[in-house]
């Protein structure tokens, strides 16, 4: 015979928390109830927010690895006010990365040393 057991899962009820509750249950998260956001909106004089997926999934005190910029200095304002808060996969300088790797390899001149059929990458 089967037998079932019953479990009780309790989940917060977002719709009667404050700001400051967001804040504390949703740790590892980052929107616009988020202190340093509302700093930006003050900061730039704005309430209109365009906050993205990615932006809100990455903890508060992220930096990018590549250039050191804080979320607080990736944020910008758009022409028509909106404070544009996105983090993009893609925001890897990986660019960047290739010409450090290249010029420690090969020195300065870095793209003299490379042939023509070699500055380019090409699939196989």
């Amino acid at each position: 015979m089967l037998k079932w057991r019953s479990i009780t899962i309790n989940v917060p009820d977002f719709a009667d928390y404050t700001d400051d509750d967001l804040v504390g249950v949703l740790l590892r998260q980052d929107g616009p109830w988020h202190p340093h956001i509302k700093a930006a909106q003050r900061r730039l004089k704005t309430t209109e927010l365009d906050l993205n997926a990615h932006w809100a999934g990455e903890h508060h005190a992220w930096f990018c690895p590549a250039c050191s910029r804080k979320k607080s200095d990736i944020l910008r304002v758009t022409k028509a006010g909106v404070i544009q808060a996105h983090l993009e996969i893609h925001h890897d300088h990986i660019a960047d990365y290739f010409k450090i790797k290249l010029r420690e390899r090969s020195g300065e001149n870095w793209s003299v040393v490379l042939s023509d059929d070699r500055r380019h990458n090409r699939r196989a």
